[in-house]
């Protein structure tokens, strides 16, 4: 006897995010979206980059989520 998997959610959109604070996905006006840009050294010497997505929720909670560079580069173009 398995146990029925649950259904897979279907992926994200781009001016959909995951807010803590209502514990459900949320769609932002793309509008109030900002694109940050993280930088870090490495070990190494080199350097990382990640592109954070932080936008505004209805209630004006802010949500964020880490995006791929061509998204980010896509909301840069936007703006």
């Amino acid at each position: 006897m398995s146990a029925a998997a649950p259904a897979k959610k279907p992926p994200m959109q781009a001016n959909e995010f995951y807010s803590m604070h209502a514990r459900a996905r949320v769609v932002v006006d793309p509008a109030t979206i900002e694109v940050k840009v993280l930088t870090r050294e490495l070990k190494k010497g080199g350097t990382s980059q990640r592109y954070q997505a932080v936008g505004t929720d209805e209630n004006g909670k802010k949500v964020y989520k880490f995006i791929s560079k061509a998204m980010a580069e896509q909301f840069q173009a936007d703006e």
